[in-house]
């Protein structure tokens, strides 16, 4: 279901009435005879047709669901954004819909069928007869593997927001860029509209929080003009999904796939891949999922080019914006539907303060986490990432996962044991490096995970703190060496490549002089964890008292 469109207007469908009626029917599924009919429409559907038909209605379609099969009409509206009303326009947008899916999801996105009228003034799915609807043609999935659902079951973890944050990351990658120069222009005109259409809504929000939407939103959108412009001359402007949150991702063979992609606005959906990306982290903060929503955000970052950090100036802007449009739409809703105009009131008022929320910017900060290979600082790193200053949390910058990254292969790949040279790990920490001094130039907090037994590299990490201004804070872990390998052999799909050997060659390096605050990494990972932010947040509070 879109929710990035404006929904101003009213719907007239009285003309596709027979058709819903006939869809809604057992008898539309029956006895078709498809291969002589239409492609996409196969000679086992009637076998595959269940005694009902299911019955969806979202602001511009109707599903109807049957069996395995999936009949999906647009409905004759007209919105402020949009005009159905021709049964043309409706055959254009459901080709554009298949076009555009069948390429994420080919074996859903079956093709487009008619329901034409029999000279008996029948109405049938294919076949002879003049066209009087079209219906997009899809395979069932299973509902409950929809992120949204998933995410409802409480089953939505960190591990499968990664997965998420990777996979969009591939899918924006494989988009063409659009040779655009008015980044700006775009996210203003959803801006200003978004001011309108609210102020037409005055009746659901309060003048002051109106107020506070107009003036910071424009405020924001004016000092992050040039930066917008310039993100489109890079090539960051694509032919975008256009409508990405959680409940148009589903877990497809495994893999979090997007689906429905916005098939009625090319200009809307021609975008920045971040604002893209922004629409589902804002679903997931709306959801209190914030350490999914910073997993998501960060394996998005680790699989995308390095100049996408570069953009992380302009995430309170697009959160900003994602979250007004859903303010807007809960409000359109509950002034239609009178039955859910009490939810969708309260939702439209929370989604409002969410979006003035993204605007309140605090300082970054620069944490380095260090230790020798098995102390975990792996694990407190992804925990502390997100709860640092940040509209989604800091930026996390793991070693290993990075140095695999920039050869070109997966994080759990393993590498051979000469990409470990001391040349090779002084390159990728000169990669470390300047991600963070990128991240924090884009007033992104920062967790850099790395072994920093050298004393340069962490008088170099303090030395970026200082050059960006920020505050920096270093916490040093220890444990037994017998724990330390222990848990290095017992390491299953892990980033690192470290082994035993590994360890003892660490264990060469003097670490008695770290200045770091130091931590005990021998208990359960909570209270670890626990001892860890306890030491940020000191060390924190004591560099603001100076």
């Amino acid at each position: 279901m879109s929710e990035s469109g404006f929904m101003r207007g009213q719907p007239g469908e009285a003309g596709q009435s027979d058709v819903i009626r006939f869809l809604s029917s057992m008898t539309a599924y029956t006895g078709i005879d498809a291969g002589a009919q239409i492609e996409s429409m196969p000679a086992c559907c009637d076998q595959a047709v269940a005694t009902g038909v299911e019955t969806i209605s979202t602001h511009s379609a109707r599903l109807f669901l049957t069996g395995r099969h999936v009949f999906k009409i647009k409905r004759a509206v007209t919105y402020s954004y949009l005009d159905m009303s021709s049964l043309e326009t409706r055959r254009r947008l459901c080709q554009r819909e298949v076009e555009l899916n069948s390429v994420l999801l080919p074996d859903i996105y079956l093709g487009v069928v008619a329901i034409c009228r029999r000279a008996d003034g029948s109405l049938q799915l294919g076949g002879e007869g003049k066209p009087v609807e079209w219906a997009v043609h899809m395979r069932r999935f299973d509902e409950s593997l929809v992120l949204d659902n998933i995410a409802r079951r409480g089953a939505l973890d960190t591990r499968l927001a990664g997965m998420m944050g990777r996979s969009i990351a591939e899918f924006h990658a494989g988009l063409q860029s659009e040779p655009v120069g008015d980044g700006c222009d775009r996210i203003r005109e959803v801006v200003i509209e978004l001011v309108h259409e609210l102020n037409l809504l005055q009746g659901q929000f309060d003048r002051d929080r109106l107020d506070s939407f107009s003036r910071y939103g424009m405020q924001e959108l004016e000092s992050m003009a040039h930066r917008l412009d310039s993100r489109a001359c890079d090539g960051f402007v694509r032919r975008c999904h256009g409508d990405l949150h959680l409940r148009n991702l589903v877990l497809h063979e495994g893999v979090p796939t997007p689906f429905d992609a916005l098939e009625f606005d090319e200009r809307m959906s021609t975008t920045d891949v971040l604002y893209d990306l922004a629409f589902v982290i804002m679903d997931l903060h709306y959801r209190q999922l914030s350490r999914q929503a910073n997993s998501t955000l960060n394996q998005y970052l680790l699989y995308s080019t390095e100049g996408m950090i570069d953009g992380l100036s302009l995430l309170p802007l697009f959160l900003f914006c994602r979250a007004g449009i859903k303010a807007m739409t809960s409000a359109q809703r509950a002034s239609l539907e009178e039955s859910a105009s009490r939810n969708s009131g309260r939702d439209a008022v929370d989604y409002l303060d969410l979006a003035l929320s993204y605007l309140n910017k605090t300082p970054p900060v620069l944490v380095a986490i260090g230790g020798l290979s098995g102390t975990g600082k792996s694990t407190v790193s992804a925990e502390l990432a997100s709860e640092l200053p940040g509209v989604s949390g800091a930026v996390l910058l793991r070693s290993d996962s990075e140095r695999k990254r920039s050869m070109g292969i997966n994080e759990t790949d393993s590498l051979p044991d000469d990409h470990y040279t001391e040349e090779a790990s002084r390159v990728n920490y000169r990669l470390l490096l300047r991600k963070a001094e990128r991240a924090l130039k884009a007033g992104q907090s920062v967790v850099v995970d790395a072994v920093f037994v050298d004393a340069g590299q962490r008088l170099g990490i303090e030395q970026c703190a200082r050059e960006q201004g920020v505050v920096f804070m270093g916490v040093w872990l220890h444990a037994p060496v017998d724990v330390l390998r222990q848990r290095v052999a017992s390491r299953v799909g892990d980033a690192s490549d470290a082994t035993i050997s590994v360890i003892d060659k660490q264990l060469k390096t003097d670490t008695r002089t770290v200045s770091w605050c130091q931590v005990e990494a021998t208990g359960a990972r909570e209270s670890v964890y626990e001892q860890v932010r306890d030491a940020v947040n000191r060390q924190r509070d004591e560099r603001k008292a100076h």
